[in-house]
């Protein structure tokens, strides 16, 4: 949960008590201008906790630091993956999965990646890390960056903490979690930053980890911090075509075993078998859409 939900109720009460003091001071006739003064100081008190958010996922860094320094004793990884996965949740439409993704609230809001609901269309369901199954429905959607959110009825799901991207560094340890497909239990798998980007208004980073057909919208997390960095969008499964064998298009071989081409056979067994180590052996290339894109779509059913 963001540092916005935890201090929301706060938040509240100061701008309530602000209201009642202006109204109180003004009178009825003052009252437009108060509810003005109370916005531009509900907007100041956001941007500030913003910033002091961004701040404190930075003192992460700093204890980094002092550990690799030998300030500091124990690694925080299997903490934060067990944190992360019991809010990460599986999208599965007509009995099959199809994609990951998290809460980012414990009222049942989820994230996932806009071409899992896609795929999924209406009736889609969502099963949460203790197995328990709920139906879903879009909120909201961002083609551009693929991102959705869900959401599911229910209240004290557990949920994440949202990070930086300004705070990103390349070559950091980052952890993703997510339902391999077939699989029905969460894996968890630890790997860097290759590099972060920015262009076009949307902010990317390229992961080195164990990424799979059943990543994509899964959360992407600081093995730091614990807070959620990104979420997986994709991965690289390109096969370069000077693996595959391709018989010419006049081929005949006038021979046939029971019917089988065996010289036919073995080629298309051996390409489907490159085929399949090569999209394994690229597993480890993954990229995911930044935080910020995830924070902004949130903001819109505010």
């Amino acid at each position: 949960m963001s540092v916005f939900k935890q201090h929301g109720v706060t938040i509240g009460l100061v701008c309530v008590t602000l209201l009642a003091l202006l109204f109180a001071y003004q009178g009825r006739t003052g009252a437009k201008n108060a509810l003005l003064e109370l916005e531009h100081i509900s907007l100041a008190l956001t941007g500030r906790i913003a910033d002091l958010d961004a701040l404190i996922e930075m003192q992460g860094y700093q204890i980094r630091s002092l550990r690799e320094e030998g300030f500091i004793e124990g690694d925080s990884f299997p903490a934060h993956a067990e944190t992360v996965s019991r809010a990460t949740v599986i999208i599965i439409d007509e009995g099959s999965d199809i994609g990951s993704g998290f809460f980012i609230d414990s009222g049942g809001v989820i994230v996932t990646a806009a071409h899992v609901i896609d795929a999924a269309g209406d009736g889609f369901q969502v099963q949460t890390y203790d197995g328990r199954t709920f139906a879903g429905k879009t909120i909201a959607k961002d083609s551009s960056v693929d991102i959705a959110l869900v959401r599911i009825a229910g209240e004290d799901f557990p949920s994440v903490a949202l990070g930086y991207f300004q705070n990103i560094e390349i070559g950091e340890e980052i952890g993703i979690a997510g339902f391999n497909r077939g699989l029905s239990r969460i894996l968890v798998h630890r790997g860097v930053v290759s590099s972060k980007d920015e262009e076009g208004g949307t902010k990317q980073i390229s992961i080195n980890a164990f990424v799979n057909k059943g990543n994509s919208g899964g959360p992407i997390f600081s093995a730091l911090t614990g807070r959620v960095i990104g979420m997986v969008q994709a991965r690289q499964i390109d096969i370069p075509s000077e693996k595959l064998i391709i018989l010419p298009p006049n081929y005949s071989s006038g021979f046939a075993i029971g019917g089988l081409d065996p010289v036919k056979f073995n080629v298309e067994l051996y390409n489907e078998t490159v085929a399949l180590v090569g999209d394994v052996s690229q597993v480890g290339i993954g990229f995911g859409v930044a935080s910020e894109h995830i924070r902004a779509l949130e903001q819109k059913i505010k």
